[in-house]
């Protein structure tokens, strides 16, 4: 519960009885690697907050290939207020590691503007957040090459590729796995090659 405390009181301040009221309504739900937070055409129903694990967000191709656009790591939301209730989802959403979640359901998100002062609002500044941060995924490897796209994952989300599997990566960079352990490889023994020194001769 303190890191989606921690996380709203970015976009807003929340009172002791504030975060007392929302913890009554927050429940941690578990799930195991490959079970579905959502799946495609399915209304949503429930907003998430990773607390542990990750997830990744995609469509099927017209092949019914699975397509990743982005994967959710710890201390980030899943999904918004302004998502539930309404049209089914064009996306699904899965687990790839063993993860926890806080979700409130809509029932208790339709409560909470009548709880908490500036409720609304603050899930505005969330909604734009989540916005922003799914416009921009990919955006740094677009148009450049296979090792250049994996250079910038790297280094925005170091450490992932090694929790989730390149296959995952692979499908979210556009490139197949063995493209991608190949530049991996390449890029590790790069890292490790000693330099002469200069000894001055």
């Amino acid at each position: 519960m303190d890191e989606l405390l921690n996380y709203l009181r970015l976009f807003a301040t929340l009172s002791d009885s504030d975060a007392g009221c929302l913890g009554h309504h927050v429940r941690e739900v578990s799930l195991a690697r490959d079970d579905y937070f959502l799946d495609v055409n399915e209304i949503p129903g429930t907003i998430g907050f990773v607390k542990c694990g990750v997830l990744r967000a995609g469509c099927y191709d017209s092949r019914g290939a699975t397509v990743v656009k982005r994967f959710i790591e710890e201390g980030h939301f899943i999904s918004d207020a302004y998502r539930l209730g309404g049209r089914p989802s064009q996306e699904f959403v899965q687990a790839v590691t063993d993860s926890r979640l806080l979700t409130l359901s809509a029932e208790s998100v339709s409560l909470m503007p009548a709880l908490i002062d500036g409720w609304d609002v603050l899930m505005a500044r969330v909604a734009l957040t989540i916005l922003r941060e799914r416009q921009n995924w990919g955006h740094s490897w677009i148009g450049v090459d296979a090792t250049s796209r994996y250079l910038a994952f790297d280094r925005i989300h170091p450490g992932l590729t090694d929790r989730i599997g390149l296959g995952n990566v692979a499908s979210c960079l556009g490139m197949s796995a063995s493209t991608l352990s190949r530049i991996r490889t390449s890029q590790r023994q790069c890292s490790t090659i000693n330099y002469p020194h200069n000894t001055g001769g």
